[in-house]
């Protein structure tokens, strides 16, 4: 149909009708596209930030796992278990070079006070106190649990800033809690990790624990403790409550405006992780592309006709340039990028085609050294089982290249490549077939790999979520080789400190040195010399891989003798020989005895006691090299253990001795001492018969020296009874332990009339007992009872029948035992009183030490119950006897 002539136009005015009328609609709907186009950008950052959210979880929970694994391995070292501040202390400072990412390591008692710990002034002795963690909730759940508990954020004790605590229990042989070791993180250390990773770039990195305090923000270092409470930010509330991750864009963040971003909260711990941009920061190079591409797009109009032909012949080749680039970019080509040359704006979408996949190569290199960064190995693999991300250190073990299999089938890999360099494979492809059928369950498992070189991994595979849907899965692959090796190490040395415990005698500790030095260190020949401080020498004591004549050689020199045992005696440090045959002139005597019995490397180890020299451990092995860090830090532990047994030993031997000398002493004493007291008892028991005769001040001055040589008599018999085993076997016979109490008393009514003595009992009561020491131990507590109560006093003697058991109870009206002093009533020679306080009576005695003994050699107890300013109770209790059976 033709139009009428008014109506006809020109070729370049139809053109530019026609690109007029196309215009508008296409701009039209470019606006459109736009529009609909951002909530997918959104959606898109927000995935983003849900990544690094998870991918810095992962970093959380690898922090954790340390500091527990730490934490699990030193509460079961023998040196904690030992509870001993003075040992704990100097053995922690050495860890802490070793652990610089936590604040401090402490062992707390059950009582939740400190028994060690790094830094050392967590105990402060010139304060005279020891910090306590009673109080904390993670400690009380770690020992009612009985398992180890990670901590919400807490104020840090040393440098004030926020830290997290990792308990757990210290157990005895039962495996009942005994303790609580402690690990403190640096939360401001794993911040930091994170900034240099290249992992925050814009973004803010929040992480709050899972009672919804924040334990750091990137964006805003300096919180204080009240402004840290965000478990009213929504997102974070809905993880807490929820659990998975929670997306969220335009919200209004604590303390400042609009944010978007992703919280997630970690598989195993459930702490959040947040990742969080501002949303006019997010929305800015949208928004600028779209001004852009408007602004071109307009210029565009008011090009002529010519333009439009030259448009319509220049737009085939850049699209299809675009196009096969971006399919390019699609399959994983990070490094494509597309030349148009237009001058238009296919030559702006061309930039920012290339911006977008630079953006995009920038991001997945972050997130790749973030990977890389990590000591572990990460495997990921979608829904259908197709790996999408393989981390460098994983291709490095496993010697695969992890571009290369992006995109194969991950059972494809196990397979064919990190199955065969395991020592069962099987078991790995057993897994991944397992997982197939059960995508959202979790796994934890060790795996060994023997090529190329031998490795223990700790093995995690966990399913990866969004919005409690399973994408895909990713694997954790953590080497724990030195863990082992060093869990086997600790073992070994545990298994040598218990073989040196058992030895008291310095011959015996030796050998065990020797012996057990050539098995947990691997040597070819091992010696020990025991330094003689008065004679300046070393004395061989014990060897292992020696002949006989190079032992008599090496049997004793002096300190200045051209050996690298004396030198290492000189020095009071460790003296390494890489190669004997090349030594120099301080120990050619060494040299010549090394040629001799075919020793090549040798390591010289002083053993120092409290800073002492007590001998010289020597290590000889049968090729020439050094020796590694490993084994001089082993060999260092092992001659620790062995100076302190020796030191204990010569101890034991010296105590020993001395205690030998001190029986002999008072053994002799207590035996001349008796004949005249027995002879002085004797006249006064004759005067007594002819009391009539005397007048009553001399009575009374005779009844008072009786009752001073009756306690003389009893103290040298306890004084015999605690310097030598007993003398002879209980002569028991069946009595009544009434009458015999009705009778002590009686005869000390006699002694002290100024003192009213009550006796309440039954009717007989029978016990199976020595009658002469079990009077001994009620002459001692009526004794007692009437020594402490005043003039004129009350003592009240109660016999009962508790069960299968006789009670007898001796009580006085005194003063009582002060509190302080009750825990050392049955110790030799007490005084419940200092001197200079009220109720001092300056006597001291091994009466009730004696009485204890004799009560425990009859089976029974003795206990007592004291308040000061009422008196005090002593109780015994001993078996009840059968009655004889009555003849037939």
């Amino acid at each position: 149909m033709r139009l009428p002539t008014p109506w006809r136009l020109s070729v370049r005015t139809k053109l530019i009708v026609s690109f007029v009328l196309v215009l508008i609609p296409t701009l039209v709907l470019l606006l459109w596209q736009n529009r609909q186009a951002m909530p997918l950008r959104i959606q898109g950052l927000l995935t983003e930030h849900a990544w690094k959210a998870m991918a810095t979880g992962v970093l959380v929970e690898a922090a954790f796992d340390s500091a527990l694994a730490l934490a699990g391995l030193l509460a079961t070292d023998p040196v904690v278990q030992t509870f001993d501040p003075q040992r704990i202390d100097p053995y922690f400072e050495r860890l802490a070079a070793l652990y610089p990412e936590y604040e401090s390591i402490a062992v707390w008692d059950a009582s939740g006070l400190n028994v060690g710990s790094v830094p050392p002034y967590l105990y402060s002795e010139a304060a005279g106190s020891r910090p306590s963690i009673a109080d904390q909730d993670y400690f009380q759940q770690a020992m009612a649990t009985n398992r180890p508990v990670v901590s919400g954020v807490k104020l840090g004790r040393l440098i004030g800033r926020p830290t997290v605590i990792v308990a757990v229990p210290v157990r005895d042989q039962s495996g009942q809690p005994v303790g609580v070791l402690t690990v403190a993180l640096k939360l401001e250390a794993l911040q930091e990790r994170l900034i240099r990773s290249g992992l925050v770039v814009h973004e803010a990195i929040w992480l709050v624990d899972p009672g919804g305090r924040l334990a750091f923000a990137t964006d805003r270092p300096d919180l204080t403790w009240e402004e840290r409470w965000v478990g009213d930010f929504p997102p974070v509330r809905e993880v807490i409550e929820r659990g998975g991750r929670r997306l969220f864009e335009a919200l209004p963040r604590p303390l400042d405006g609009q944010w978007l971003g992703a919280f997630v909260a970690t598989p195993r711990y459930r702490w959040i992780v947040g990742a969080m941009v501002p949303v006019a920061q997010a929305l800015a190079p949208f928004e600028e592309a779209a001004r852009v591409t408007l602004a071109v797009f307009l210029g565009a109009a008011l090009l002529t006709g010519l333009l439009i032909y030259r448009l319509a012949s220049g737009l085939v080749w850049p699209i299809r340039r675009l196009r096969d680039h971006a399919q390019a970019l699609g399959r994983g080509e990070l490094g494509q990028r597309v030349e148009v040359r237009t001058g238009d704006e296919l030559e702006e979408l061309g930039q920012a085609f290339n911006t977008m996949a630079a953006q995009l190569a920038q991001t997945m290199g972050h997130l790749r050294a973030l990977l890389d960064a990590v000591d572990s190995g990460i495997l990921a693999y979608d829904r259908e089982g197709d790996v999408r991300l393989v981390s460098r250190r994983l291709g490095e073990w496993f010697e695969l290249d992890p571009q290369a299999v992006i995109g194969q089938p991950v059972t494809r890999l196990i397979q064919t490549v990190i199955g065969p360099k395991l020592a069962h494979p099987e078991r790995l492809v057993a897994i991944y077939d397992w997982l197939r059928d059960h995508p959202d369950e979790v796994v934890r498992d060790e795996i060994v790999q023997v090529r190329p070189v031998f490795r223990i991994f700790r093995y995690h595979s966990d399913p990866i979520r969004e919005d409690q849907t399973i994408i895909g899965r990713a694997d954790l692959f953590v080497d724990i080789t030195e863990l082992r090796r060093r869990e086997e190490e600790r073992e070994a040395l545990g298994q040598v400190a218990q073989a040196l415990v058992r030895e008291l005698t310095l011959e015996r500790v030796a050998e065990v040195v020797a012996a057990e030095g050539q098995r947990v260190l691997g040597a070819r020949a091992v010696g020990v010399w025991l330094f003689e401080s008065a004679q300046q020498e070393l004395r061989l004591v014990a060897y292992r891989g020696f002949n006989a004549e190079i032992a008599a050689e090496v049997q004793r020199f002096p300190l200045s003798a051209p050996m690298i045992a004396a030198y290492a005696a000189r020095l009071r440090q460790p003296v390494e020989v890489t190669d004997l045959l090349q030594a120099g002139p301080d120990i050619v005597l060494s040299r010549r005895l090394a040629e001799q019995a075919g020793m090549r490397a040798a390591l010289a180890q002083p053993l120092l006691a409290r800073g002492r020299l007590v001998g010289v451990l020597t290590i000889l092995l049968d090729t020439p090299r050094s020796f590694t860090r490993r084994e001089r830090a082993l060999i260092q532990a092992f001659a620790d253990l062995c100076a302190v047994a020796i030191e204990n030993a010569r101890l034991y031997e010296e105590v020993r001795s001395t205690l030998r000398l001190r029986e002999e002493f008072l053994s002799v004493a207590a035996h001349e001492l008796k004949t005249p007291i027995t002879a002085l008892r004797g006249y006064v028991q004759l005067l007594l018969r002819q009391r009539a005769a005397l007048p009553p001040e001399s009575q009374d001055l005779l009844a008072a020296i009786e009752r001073q040589t009756r306690r003389l008599t009893r103290l040298i018999e306890d004084l015999l009874e605690t310097v030598s085993p007993p003398a002879r076997p209980l002569r028991r016979q069946v009595l009544d332990l009434a009458a015999l109490t009705e009778r002590v008393l009686r005869e000390a009514v006699r002694l002290s009339p100024r003192h009213r003595l009550l006796l309440c009992r039954p009717g007989p009561v029978l016990v199976s007992a020595d009658p002469d020491l079990l009077e001994r131990v009620l002459l001692t507590l009526v004794d007692n009872a009437i020594r402490f109560s005043p003039d004129g006093g009350r003592v009240e003697v109660t016999i009962s029948i508790e069960g299968d058991q006789a009670v007898v109870a001796v009580r006085d009206h005194g003063l009582g035992i002060p509190r302080e002093r009750q825990p050392h009533v049955f110790e030799p020679f007490f005084e419940p009183y200092p001197p200079g306080t009220p109720g001092y009576t300056g006597v001291t005695g091994l009466g009730l030490y004696v009485a204890k003994l004799i009560v425990e050699r009859h089976g029974g107890r003795i206990w007592f119950t004291s308040e000061e300013g009422k008196g005090s109770t002593f109780f015994i209790s001993l078996p009840l006897a059968s009655p004889p059976a009555a003849p037939a």
